[in-house]
């Protein structure tokens, strides 16, 4: 479960890190920020980065909501690490294992144990 906790404010920033990956040409993360127009991402290989106004309930909603996809052949040793910064202090580092039997489609939800500073 991620749980997102800054009672100081709303100015975070959250990185999305894939570990164990080689292949900058299928391993992708997404995220859908259609319901959070102060919210802005961008990806760059291995880094998806989320920025703007947001509050940290809509922080925890967006980073549940980020996703994986791939179109390698094989699966293993891949995971997904979150950390959440509010501008001065980052978080713990939440992760995020990706099992081979979670990639229907290519995609599995990204949720992250536990976050907060």
């Amino acid at each position: 479960t991620l749980v997102v906790d800054e009672p100081d404010g709303e100015n975070l920033t959250a990185t999305a890190t894939l570990t164990g990956t080689t292949d900058a040409a299928a391993d992708i993360l997404t995220v859908d920020l259609s319901a959070y127009p102060s919210a802005s991402a961008t990806y760059s290989y291995p880094t998806l980065t989320i920025t703007g106004v947001i509050p940290p309930a809509d922080m925890q909603n967006i980073l549940r909501s980020v996703e994986f996809s791939t179109n390698s052949s094989t699966m293993g040793g891949r995971s997904i690490q979150i950390v959440i910064n509010d501008g001065t202090y980052d978080s713990n580092v939440g992760t995020r294992n990706i099992n081979s039997d979670e990639t229907d489609a290519g995609c599995c939800n990204a949720a992250a144990p536990s976050l907060g500073n």
